[in-house]
């Protein structure tokens, strides 16, 4: 039998075997009682404390209990709790209010409210449970606290709480303890001087604001006029190159000395040419007649040969020859004579033709002597007429003597007319030929001359004449040409022409010279008029014509030199062409020479060309040399053109020089454009172009200049200037001379220690005291510890007092430690007036940036100034600054801007000032500060905005504050003021307001949460009639009308505040009225209630079955059989060894470690979780413990940052492979390695581990090297390789590690190879474990 309960009923006593009636009953009672079976009668105890009856079968069906003696009840309706949602905390002055959504799930009880000081749950505090949507914490004014909610339902089950991080509220202080902390911070912030302090006296600005009636404000950091520029002294750079320029005349007169030179000894040759006299006989000849000097009357003792003779009238023939022999003891001579004659004579004319031969030898003991003569001649003579003539002579003679050899031949042809009343006329030609040999000389000499005359008037004459000569240190060879004709007209123009040339040629031991001389020569001499027509001509045209020179010449001249030595050699060509008609001139001038040494080298070209007449002149030279020695070399250019006409000169100077000495190289360039006009009666003009280059170089230093400069000048005439003075008499004192400039100039150096270059660029422009000036200079400067870049701009105006001035200037320097950069523009007008008022306004921009090791500093100001100045009055002035600036140093950073406003009349000052400033330090501290400030006459308001990262405070002093949104321009009604200590609103919309004392007329609420205590006089009630309104009113006692209500939790209480009645308890017997005797009674039976038999749960049962009776199931077929499986029974498989444990753990089922709550569970669902949530984002979670089987179907995905301490999967992964040695005795690479890396999604890097190399230490073929080298797949290059100098020991070196990307979503294949350093050499590796990693490639390393 089983064991019966102890409970409040006696047990019935059994005695012996009963009856199977009495044992039914008993057994009935018992059950009824509760003394066996889990389903007793219910007594009135139970109906009197029912509601903990329900509570606690509800807490025993959800904890899984037997609910024994209690209340039979299912609990299919009630759900586990679910989290609050949308949980906040506001605070008030003395209170939190702490609200959520009303719960969802069925079954609700109520609320747990927990309480904590900091945000963790496990040091959190139960403070209330509520059963409402709402709950008032009671605390002080400043607490601070964070809040968790959690469900409780009617099965005592608790649910979550709103999340692991709780909820902050903080209660509200007192508007005067707020402003009082306000006032504190703002004492203690920047905020605190900008506030108290007037525009002019705040930290840093004192400089920015100074008196405005000076003149000058030390504000303005560019002084203008230190960047004034001296125009006269960079003019006079240009004035000194001018002078340096050699005098054109000088030039002329240097070149005019070695041309008369050239023409000298043209003249000098010419005259050698004419010395030969076209009149003398042939030198044959004469040497024929100094031979017969002892022989002439040879023809005397000469014998007849023959004689022929015929005669016919005046007609007469004649042949005659004879000769001679004759021999003596020391001479022999012979000779012979031959005429042949012809004569006419009639009527008193003669006409005769004559030839006559003559030969003569003669033999001596040193000399033999040949010579013959041969004439004809043709005359015709008329002693009243002309006579006509023809002569032709041939000489020839030869002679040899002990010591010279001569030989001779003389050609000689002459035709003339004689007319004694007109013009005679003659032409000859006469030729000469000779050698002559002695001991130390050979000269042969040919000279042909031609020559017509008409009457000695009219000539012609050609001359040429060849010479050699030989000596025995010396060869000589000459050629000269002489054509000549003239025209004298002594009544007439008298004109001659002139062509010559000479060329010889001579070499002696010491030198060797070759010379060609060539001349043209053209004259005109013209008559001279008669002389009183002449007078009369030339008083018309020009007083001074008659003293003019009347000749017109015409000359080239070109002569040319070359003559070498054992020392030297020299080359030179003069060539002068000039022409001259009467007082026009007209020359051009070359020379041109090469000179070499055994030193030196010189090469120089000269061409001038010279115009002129009368006054007006015109003048070109070119000018080249070259000279190189064996330390230097120079070439150099130099042109020169000078035009000049009445006063009036323009000048062109171009000079290019290049010299290289051992060290030094130099090049310069000058061009000089220059124009003129001095006119003593009118105005002067002058104009002026100048062009300098230089580059030099040399073994320390280089360095390049340019150097431009324009000019132009304009000055007015004393004539100008006495009419300028009768219109402004001002205009005496003033200067009359307009003038331009522009000047440019550049320099560039470099050294071993540093490098410049600069620009400079000056505009000029001035008419007498008015002036505009625009000039800039660059400079840049470099070295090994500083660069530097510079720009200055400066445009300045000027008329009388009236100026106006532009200033810029770039600055750009970094030094081995620092860094500056700056930008400056100043803008300046003014007006001065030494007997009234000066006007001034400036305007300027400055800009400055420096960084150094410690520091950066970057400002920028911007400064706007008016003035007015009366020196017997009142000034004027008006003042705007801007100033930027931001520091960091390595323990803060500061920014700061500010803006100021000033204006001054008659001592009253108004001014406004702008500031914001931020300030970060490593300490910690951080300030952002912004401000405005005006101060007029003394009076000073304000208005600030400070953020120190804890406190930000905005601030208002010494003003009213109003806010106006109306777009009427004429309605300035604000709607938002504040004045005299208050806030004053119009209209107000506030989604949250923290009033401490709230004072108004009407309150209209959708919706009002109290705290713990609501005082009010009444709701809906009105006091004077006792009349209620609405659908719920309170009166001032705190009566409440409720036409309907919905109470879901309600407490209520006595009159002394004890529970009569909650909806979360039971109701006490002793306050349940109308029981009569029951309610004294601990229990009560159900025949006292009912009046019938306690029939418990069977009273409502149709039937009864077995198992309503015993509490034991009934066994139907069962209970035939002598044993029962535990399946057979249960329905569910046998546990075995298991069903004999009090408890199972889920790792004794599965082997697998406990999942919590999640055991067993297949999927994870909203039915069998806590909180289940089918889609969410979470910001920020802290999970105690989390079981993730899969997400998203198969894998776990973060998208994102995941900081675990310990990670398993393919983040990471390793492998290793054993090898065995390796060798590489070939050209190639052998591959030591393999590895094949599957695909990942993200960027990950492999590397393997040193390799052990070897050379072959016990041969001759060690390496110099061993190089590995890692390939991958995908690339045709190797992406790692790493080399060890293996022949430096004789032991086994360890490879550096070899690394290498693998690029996301791709699979790879990774191997490594070995080569050799050279032919003939062999490497390998050891036996070893080559081990490869392959990492997820990150950032965090740097």
């Amino acid at each position: 039998m089983a064991k019966l309960k102890k409970g409040t009923f006696p047990g019935i006593v059994r005695k012996g075997r009963q009856d199977p009636t009495s044992s039914a009953i008993t057994e009935n009672i018992e059950l009824l009682t509760g003394q066996r079976g889990n389903n007793r009668a219910l007594l009135m105890s139970d109906l009197v404390d029912l509601d903990d009856m329900k509570r606690q079968a509800l807490i025993n069906n959800a904890s899984g209990g037997t609910n024994d003696g209690g209340l039979p009840i299912t609990t299919g309706g009630v759900e586990r709790p679910h989290a609050p949602v949308n949980l906040s905390a506001t605070g008030g002055f003395t209170f939190i209010a702490v609200s959520w959504d009303h719960p969802t799930y069925r079954g609700h009880a109520y609320a747990e409210i927990w309480r904590s000081e900091t945000d963790s749950f496990n040091s959190a505090t139960l403070i209330a449970t509520e059963v409402a949507d709402v709950f008032s914490d009671t605390v002080n004014m400043g607490a601070e606290y964070y809040y968790w909610v959690r469900f409780v339902n009617i099965a005592d089950v608790k649910g979550p709480t709103q999340g692991a991080a709780g909820v902050f509220a903080k209660t509200q202080k007192s508007a005067e303890l707020i402003l009082d902390e306000i006032g504190g911070l703002i004492e203690k912030s920047h905020l605190s001087d900008f506030l108290s302090t007037a525009v002019d006296k705040i930290p840093g600005l004192e400089y920015l604001i100074e008196d405005v009636a000076l003149n000058e404000i030390p504000a303005l950091k560019v002084e203008i006029d230190n960047f004034d520029l001296d125009i006269d002294e960079l003019r006079a750079d240009v004035d000194q190159h001018l002078i340096d320029i050699p005098s054109i005349q000088e030039r002329i007169e240097s070149l005019d000395t070695i041309t008369e030179q050239a023409k000298q000894d043209a003249e000098d040759a010419i005259d050698r040419v004419e010395a030969l006299d076209f009149d003398t006989d042939s030198l044959a000849r004469q040497l024929i007649e100094s031979a017969l000097v002892g022989d002439l009357n040879w023809e005397a003792n000469a014998v007849k040969l023959y004689e022929f003779e015929s005669k016919l009238g005046n007609v007469n023939a004649r042949i005659e020859a004879e000769f001679l022999t004759k021999t003596e003891a020391n001479e022999a001579i012979a000779a012979a004579a031959e005429t042949i004659q012809v004569m006419i004579e009639e009527n008193g004319t003669a006409l005769s033709g004559d030839i006559a031969n003559t030969y003569y030898t003669k033999a001596t003991t040193d000399e033999a002597i040949a010579a013959a003569t041969q004439t004809l001649r043709s005359l015709i003579e008329n002693p009243e007429g002309d006579s006509v003539g023809a002569t032709l002579f041939n000489d020839y003679y030869t002679s040899t003597a002990t010591d010279n050899a001569i030989a001779a031949y003389g050609l000689q042809l002459k035709s003339e007319i004689e007319d004694p009343d007109g013009e005679s006329l003659g032409s000859l030609i006469k030729q000469d030929y000779s050698t002559t040999v002695e001991t130390n000389s050979a000269i042969s000499q040919a000279t042909t001359q031609l020559k017509s005359t008409i009457d000695e008037e009219v000539s012609a004459t050609l001359t040429q004449d060849y010479y050699t000569k030989t000596e025995t240190n010396e060869a000589i060879t000459s050629s000269a040409q002489l054509l000549k004709a003239e025209i004298e007209d002594p009544m007439g123009n008298s004109i001659g022409a002139t062509l010559f040339h000479e060329y010889s040629t001579k070499v002696s031991v010491e030198e060797a010279v070759s010379r060609a001389i060539f001349q043209l020569s053209s004259e005109v001499e013209l008559a001279n008029e008669p002389l009183a027509q002449a007078v009369i001509e030339n008083a018309l045209a020009n007083d001074q014509q008659a003293d003019q020179q009347r000749i017109v010449t015409a000359n080239i001249l070109r002569t040319q030199e070359a003559t070498t030595s054992q020392t030297e050699a020299l080359a030179q060509s003069i060539t002068v062409i000039e022409t001259n008609f009467l007082e026009s001139e007209s020359k051009l001038t070359q020379l041109s020479a090469a000179f070499s040494d055994a030193t030196n080298s010189t090469a120089s070209d000269i061409l001038q060309l010279n115009t002129k007449v009368d006054e007006n002149k015109a003048f070109l030279e070119v000018n080249y040399l070259t000279k190189v020695d064996t330390e230097s070399a120079i070439s150099q250019a130099t042109n020169a053109m000078q035009s000049a006409i009445e006063g009036a000169t323009s000048d062109i100077y171009e000079n290019f020089l290049t010299s290289i000495e051992t060290e030094q190289a130099i090049s310069q360039a000058t061009t000089i454009l220059k124009s003129e006009i001095e006119d003593p009666q009118g105005n002067s003009l002058g104009a002026t172009l100048f062009n300098e280059y230089e580059t030099k170089a040399d073994a320390e230093q280089s360095s390049a200049s340019t150097n431009q400069q324009l000019r132009a000048e304009y000055e007015t005439s004393a004539i100008a200037a006495i009419e300028n003075a009768l219109a402004n008499d001002l205009e005496q004192e003033r200067r009359t001379i307009a003038e331009a400039d522009i000047i440019q100039r550049q320099n560039v150096f470099a050294n071993e220690q540093s490098a410049f270059a600069e620009s400079l660029t000056v505009l000029n422009a001035a008419m007498g005291e008015n002036r505009a000036t625009l000039y800039e200079l660059q400079s840049t400067f470099a070295s090994s510890t500083e660069a530097t870049a510079e720009i200055i701009e400066k445009l300045d105006s000027d008329i009388d007092n009236v100026s106006a001035d532009l200033l810029n200037n770039y600055l750009t320097s970094a030094k081995v430690g620092e860094a500056i950069a700056s930008a400056d523009t100043a803008l300046r007008a003014t007006i001065e007036d030494p007997e009234g008022s000066s006007i001034g306004a400036d305007l300027q921009l400055n800009y400055y940036t420096k960084s150094d090791t410690n520091s950066a500093i970057s400002s920028a100001t911007n400064a706007l100034r008016s003035l007015i100045e009366d020196p017997e009055g009142d000034s004027i002035g008006a003042l705007i600054v801007n100033n930027y600036t931001t520091k960091t140093e390595a323990d803060q950073a500061i920014a700061t801007a500010s803006e100021t406003l000033l204006s001054e009349v008659n001592g009253v000052r108004s001014s406004l000032q702008i500031v914001s400033e931020t300030v970060a330090t490593n300490q910690g501290e951080y300030s952002a500060l912004w401000g405005v400030k005006s101060t007029v006459n003394g009076l000073t308001t304000s208005l600030g905005l400070v953020n120190d990262g804890v406190e930000p405070i905005f601030a208002v002093k010494g003003a009213k504050f109003a806010v106006i949104t109306d777009q009427d321009p004429t309605n300035l009604t604000p709607i938002f003021a504040v004045s005299d200590g208050k806030t004053v609103i119009n209209t107000a919309i506030i989604d949250e307001a923290f009033i401490k004392s709230l004072v108004t007329d009407d309150l209209l609420a959708n919706r009002l949460l109290v705290s713990s205590r609501l005082t009010t006089p009444s709701i809906n009630y009105n006091p004077s009639n006792g009349a209620r309104s609405g659908n719920f009113s309170i009166d001032p006692n705190g009566n409440m009308l409720a036409k309907s209500a919905t109470l879901q939790s309600v407490t209520i209480k006595d009159n002394n505040g004890n529970v009569v009645m909650s909806s979360t308890g039971a109701i006490p017997s002793s306050k349940v009225t109308g029981l009569g005797n029951l309610a004294s009674k601990d229990s009560l039976a159900y025949n006292e209630i009912s009046g019938r038999p306690n029939l418990g749960a069977f009273a409502f049962l149709s039937e009864l079955g077995y198992n309503d009776l015993s509490g034991k199931p009934a066994f139907r077929d069962l209970a035939f059989k002598n044993s029962v499986d535990y399946s057979e029974v249960t329905g569910k498989p046998a546990l075995g060894s298991l069903a004999y444990l009090n408890s199972l753990a889920y790792d004794s089922i599965t082997g697998k470690p406990s999942l919590g709550p999640f055991a067993g569970l297949s999927k994870i669902l909203s039915s069998n979780v806590t909180t289940y949530i089918a889609n969410g984002a979470i910001g920020s979670a802290q999970i105690d413990q989390a079981y993730i089987n899969q997400l998203f179907g198969q894998n776990a995905s973060f998208y994102g940052t995941v900081y675990a301490q310990n990670l398993d999967g393919d983040v990471i992964d390793l492998t290793t492979k054993n090898i065995g040695r390796i060798t590489n005795s070939g050209s190639g690479e052998v591959e030591v390695v393999r590895f094949s890396v599957s695909s990942q999604p993200f960027q990950r890097k492999i590397m393997i581990d040193g390799i052990r190399v070897s050379s072959n230490p016990s041969s001759n073929s060690n390496a110099s090297s061993t190089t590995l080298k890692l390939y991958m797949s995908g690339y045709s290059s190797a992406r790692d390789s790493v080399t060890e100098q293996t022949n430096l020991d004789t032991g086994d070196r360890i490879s550096a590690i070899l690394l290498a990307t693998i690029p996301a979503n791709s699979s790879r294949t990774v191997y490594v190879r070995i080569s050799k350093g050279g032919p003939g050499e062999e490497v390998g590796t050891l036996p070893q474990r080559i081990v490869a990693r392959v990492f997820k490639d990150g950032s965090t390393i740097s």
